[in-house]
């Protein structure tokens, strides 16, 4: 027998990726009950029963799973469908990591609109980062989306280009380009 309580609580994470952990995990964890000749039970409590994440776990329907998501996916502009870099901002002082943050988001704006205007490339943020402090630091973070990645790579090299010009400190400015995690 297995048990999990709070099996959808992964689904409301601030991350394009929480469905697909909470399938990942529930299935791991399901496979996890009876063994050989002996038949296993799985119990999941769960606010969210028809959610496909949690119906494809319990039926362990790995193409049900990723026909929605996919779908899902497409809808909303994530990746496979597109290239994403997480930039994130970092300091002690939040107010100085939030108007460095409000500034490098001005300039990948400007870039977009004068160099990069045919590229699709679109900027989200800044916002404070879904774990606003880590290991002492104020975190904010800017996301780029993009059909092209080479564009996404040119506008990324091209801010810290320009980041310079104008006398901003790059140091606590980090790129992830396709990251595995947006926390």
């Amino acid at each position: 027998l297995v048990g999990v309580i709070s099996g959808d609580q992964g689904l409301g994470r601030p991350d394009f990726r929480a469905v697909e952990r909470t399938f990942q995990l529930l299935t791991q964890v399901s496979g996890r009950a009876g063994r050989g000749e002996k038949p296993g039970e799985v119990v999941i409590q769960t606010f969210n029963p028809g959610h496909y994440g949690i119906q494809s776990a319990l039926d362990q329907n790995f193409e049900l799973f990723a026909k929605k998501e996919l779908l899902t996916r497409k809808r909303f502009s994530f990746p496979p469908y597109v290239a994403l870099a997480n930039l994130i901002i970092r300091g002690k002082n939040v107010e100085t990591v939030r108007n460095r943050a409000v500034e490098f988001g001005r300039i990948l704006r400007g870039l977009v609109r004068e160099d990069f205007t045919d590229s699709g490339i679109r900027v989200f943020g800044p916002a404070p980062s879904a774990l606003e402090k880590l290991e002492g630091d104020f975190r904010y973070q800017v996301i780029l989306k993009s059909v092209d990645r080479m564009q996404l790579h040119a506008l990324v090299e091209k801010s810290f280009v320009r980041i310079k010009d104008v006398n901003i400190n790059n140091s606590g400015i980090y790129v992830d380009i396709d990251p595995v995690d947006l926390m």
